[in-house]
């Protein structure tokens, strides 16, 4: 019996020292694909420009009607922007499966899930170059990928109700609405998109870009758990009481457990 529980308890002691000095990975991803952000000035915040070195840069390629690019954003994104919104700087790219071909000089635009989502990426296109606060821009873009797959597909009808719920100037409303109307301007902002995301051989979508760089890692792991990425890259981000916990409890768990063991073992030597 004391042999059992002497073996139990240095195996116990063992898993619960590697498991406490473990480290979160902090080294930087190499593998990338790059691109040039929009040129929209809506990607910067008055704000915060001045300390962009304690930002990350998050480029999301995502399409309007994907439902993984909604639960992305609503349950990743959304969730962590309203505490870390400091340190997030977000450029979205849509239309990022979205194709552009010829046909007897005729420009034609497709896309994943057909005319629906081509229209809906105007939507989001028009939005992101006009909305000039980027907290508003997040709030617009989820408002729209919520009502766009719940099958609120009237254009000017996503465009009013998102406006007024992110609570956006009625000019800047006319203006969204406008630009999706005008499909030459509209269509200049899909361009733009379309090499963007054929530049970074976007395959699938949303694919999530972080400081101009690409892993599988951090795309898999992103799209359960965004916040224990983004605390990776946050400068300082242990102080943060946010990222305190982003790395999940068993540590803490089986380092808390550790003095009980110690205590339970000097009991059984007593017998």
């Amino acid at each position: 019996m004391e042999n059992w529980a002497r073996s139990t308890f240095v195996l116990l002691a063992l898993v619960a020292f590697a498991v406490s000095t473990e480290s979160p990975a902090t080294s930087t991803p190499t593998s990338t694909p790059t691109a040039t952000p929009p040129t929209s000035k809506t990607t910067v915040d008055s704000t915060t420009s001045n300390d962009s070195n304690k930002h990350i840069q998050l480029e999301l390629y995502y399409e309007a009607l994907c439902s993984d690019s909604v639960n992305f954003v609503k349950n990743q994104l959304i969730p962590l922007n309203e505490k870390l919104y400091q340190y997030i700087d977000v450029t979205f790219i849509p239309f990022a499966q979205g194709n552009i071909s010829t046909n007897n000089n005729t420009t034609i635009y497709t896309c994943h899930r057909e005319q629906p989502e081509c229209d809906a990426d105007r939507v989001h296109a028009c939005a992101i170059e006009n909305i000039t606060d980027k907290n508003k821009i997040l709030k617009f873009v989820n408002c729209a990928l919520i009502e766009a797959s719940n099958n609120s597909n009237n254009s000017n009808e996503l465009i009013n109700k998102c406006g007024k719920q992110t609570d956006i100037n009625e000019n800047i409303i006319n203006t969204i609405t406008n630009c999706v109307s005008n499909t030459t301007e509209s269509n200049k902002l899909l361009d733009n998109y379309y090499k963007m995301s054929r530049n970074a051989n976007i395959t699938n979508v949303p694919t999530i870009v972080i400081n101009k760089k690409y892993t599988e890692e951090n795309q898999k792991e992103a799209l359960e758990n965004f916040k224990k990425v983004a605390c990776r890259y946050i400068p300082d981000s242990s102080n943060l009481e946010e990222c305190k916990s982003a790395t999940g409890g068993s540590s803490t768990v089986i380092v808390g457990v550790l003095p009980i063991l110690t205590s339970v073992y000097y009991i059984i030597n007593m017998f």
